[in-house]
Parts: structure tokens; sequence; C-alpha cells
């Protein structure tokens, strides 16, 4: 006799208009149970007739979703891997364009998820439709947030490549054409990453080498920095003035000079394991740098790139010990770390 699907479903429902610590508790509690249903049919392990089925209901449009539930997301997929996870936002629209719209925030914690792991973790379903991460997925997905630090799931062997050993860079040169508009650089820069996630699974090493173009962005230094690894010849102050290329604002020795005195904080950067990249990327997206880079705000740029790298290599110490004590000391050797934004810092989780 043919054996019956056994469904073992768990509905969470959100009860006011943000996803944050309590509904998270709530997902936990009942992912346990799932746990223990499943623990209770024999020899449920390798059944391909068990359905485990989690879903967090929403009926309120919901402003906010904390992004620590995406990192039990992960953890409750890599403990039950057939575990379908459904976040339904009944009364959310998606609307493109707008930075500040939940649905394209929660798409970007999947798309973060997705690189994490390899694999689609959840699917969200709002009023208009359903997303799930699959390859390929679109180029407008494959963003940096100015509010949250990528993803990172934590096990022996991402301990090492996250945290211990220098990202593996993808030379660009013959691949991205050299252009002094910085946006225009930037964009090139990010197609030709975007264009390896289907040749490479090395996800990890390709949204830290994003975020490392983004840092020097930031810094408005990209077109500085990139020009000897895509042209013959290496920078002076004369083929800045010549080929017109800027930092911000300034120009010729003035623009070679400001990048010269940071260069070496990139340098060390570029060095650095994936999570520097990650940390320093997201810091340098916020209002802590300011907007613009004039005469009149060198030494703030300066000081405050010089300040912001000693607190991400201070933040990436304590992070590599809590990592370490996951992977070394928990029960399952697993872990997930992110960290989010807020007006005083940034805050790590995990």
């Amino acid at each position: 006799m043919e054996q019956k699907n056994a469904i073992i479903e768990k509905i969470v429902k959100v009860k006011g208009e943000y996803i944050s610590q309590g509904c998270i508790e709530e997902c936990v509690k009942n992912f346990n149970e799932i746990n223990d249903e499943i623990e209770k049919v024999p020899d449920s392990s390798p059944n391909p007739k068990l359905k485990p089925k989690l879903m967090i209901i929403a009926d309120k449009i919901i402003k906010e979703v904390d992004i620590l539930l995406i990192a039990y997301f992960i953890l409750f997929k890599k403990q039950i891997p057939n575990l379908e996870i459904m976040l339904i936002l009944n009364n959310n629209t998606i609307n493109e364009g707008d930075e500040n719209d939940l649905i394209q925030k929660v798409r970007q914690y999947m798309v973060y998820a997705y690189l994490a792991c390899g694999k689609n973790i959840f699917e969200v379903k709002h009023s208009t439709g359903t997303i799930k991460i699959v390859l390929p997925f679109p180029e407008n997905w494959f963003v940096l947030s100015r509010k949250f630090m990528p993803v990172v799931f934590i096990n022996d062997d991402t301990l090492k490549n996250t945290f211990q050993e220098s990202f593996s860079y993808f030379s660009i040169k013959n691949n991205v054409t050299y252009n002094i508009n910085d946006d225009i650089f930037y964009k090139s820069c990010k197609q030709y990453l975007f264009s390896l996630i289907n040749k490479n699974e090395n996800y990890i090493y390709i949204l830290s080498q994003l975020a490392f173009y983004r840092a020097l962005d930031k810094a408005k230094i990209l077109t500085l920095y990139l020009y000897s690894e895509l042209n013959n010849n290496q920078i002076t102050p004369d083929l800045v003035l010549k080929e017109k290329i800027k930092a911000g604002y300034l120009r010729g020795t003035a623009a070679y000079d400001y990048y010269l005195e940071i260069k070496n904080i990139f340098d060390e950067l570029r060095s650095r394991p994936p999570i520097f990249c990650f940390i320093y990327s997201t810091l340098l997206l916020t209002d802590l740098l300011p907007g613009s880079l004039a005469s009149n705000n060198i030494n703030l740029f300066k000081n405050t790139l010089s300040n912001l790298w000693s607190f991400t290599k201070e933040l990436v110490y304590g992070l590599h010990e809590l990592a370490k004590n996951i992977v070394e000391h928990s029960s399952n050797k697993v872990g997930v770390i992110t960290g989010r934004m807020y007006k005083n810092g940034l805050h790590p989780c995990g």
C-alpha cells in the first residue's frame, strides 16, 4: 500500500505591523514543535513522504522585518532540509524602485540567504505574487544594503573562508571597460561580478568583491584604485590630470594626493577575509561618511575612513571569536551572523 504524505504544518500569526523579536520567538517555538513531531515518526529522516511546513502569516501591512528572522530560517533549513518556509504578507505590495519598499528589502534578505547557502531558503507571498530565489535571478536583485550587512552562515568551512582566508579576487581585466564616470564604472564592475554567479559557487567571494568595490566607490577612489588593473601603466598625477579622473570634486594633484593617503586602507582591506569587506562597506554606505568629497572636507573624509577601518578591525575580532565559539562549542556547530545599522552604529547579531 502506498504511504500517504505526512503533513506537519505550523502557522505563526503576526499580530502587529512589525516582524521582530516576539514573532521570531514564536517561529522558534513552532520549529521546535515540528522537529519534535518529526522525531516521533519512525525512520523519519530519509522519509520523502514527510512534508514539514512553517508559515508566517501577516494580515496587516508589515512595515519592517528583522533580518534576524532570516538568520533563523537558514538554521531551520540546515536542520530540516525539506522544511518549507513561507512568509505570507497578504496586504503588502511591491513597489519597484522604492528603496524603502519592504518587499524589496525582504527580497534582498532572500538573495543574501541564497548566496550564503547556495539554495533558496524561503518563499515570500505578497498581495500580487510570490518570490522564490532561483538562478538566474535579475541583476537588480544583486545589491548591497545601506542598513544591514549580508547574512553569513557559520560552520567549519565558512569560518575559514569568511573569517580566516583572504577572499579570492576575480580579475576584471579584459572583462570590464574602464570609465572615469564613477557610476558607470561601478555598474560595469557589478555587472561582471553578477555574471559570475551562474558560473561559480564561491558566492561569498563574489559578494565580498562587490562590497570592496562599493567601499572604493563611497571613498571616491574607485576609478583611481582600479586604473592600473585595467590599463597598462601606473596611475600618476599627470595621468589623473590628462584622463580627467576625479575623486569626488577633487581634480589633478589634489585627487591623486588624497588617493595616495587612503590607498593603504584599501590595500589592507583587499588582503583580508570577506567579513572585513562586508562590515567596512556597510559602514561606508551609511551617513557616517559625508556624501560628497571636496577641498573643504578632505581631512574629515580621511579621518572618517581611517576611524571606521579601525572600528571594523576591532569588530571583526569580536565576531571571529563569536564564530569560533559557534563552531567549537554550540550543540550543532552551526550558526548565523549578520548586522544591522542603527543611528549609533552597526549592531551585529548571531
